[in-house]
């Protein structure tokens, strides 16, 4: 039974590393990077599968498929870097977080002159 490295050490890994003093060249997003984010994650399809070395047992995966997904979301073409995937999922919630709040402000602004 074939399983590739990357998802055995993927699965085994108990933590990712994501302290400030792990990291280098740290560069926030601009608001509007959320927007995009949003915009990206919105229009990746996302898919029930299997893998080709699965049996039928147990419930099918959902996830993207790679090749539709916004490239940021990998480092080789064949895995997803969950934790840029994550990255790029929180800034849409941030991006949808500003919508909401655009919407927001225009309905206090037309109850207001209600």
């Amino acid at each position: 039974l074939f399983q590739p490295v990357a998802t055995i050490a993927a699965a085994s890994l108990p933590f990712i590393f994501s302290s400030r003093k792990y990291k280098r060249a740290i560069t926030p997003l601009d608001p509007d990077e959320y927007d995009r984010a949003l915009t990206k994650i919105a229009e990746t399809p996302i898919v029930r599968y299997r893998y080709t070395w699965e049996g039928n047992t147990g419930p099918p995966h959902i996830g993207p498929i790679l090749e539709l997904a916004p490239p940021e979301i990998t480092d080789d073409g064949e895995t997803v870097n969950l934790l840029d995937y994550s990255g790029l999922q929180h800034a849409a919630t941030k991006g949808l977080a500003r919508r909401v709040a655009r919407v927001e402000q225009a309905l206090d602004a037309i109850a207001a002159a209600a």
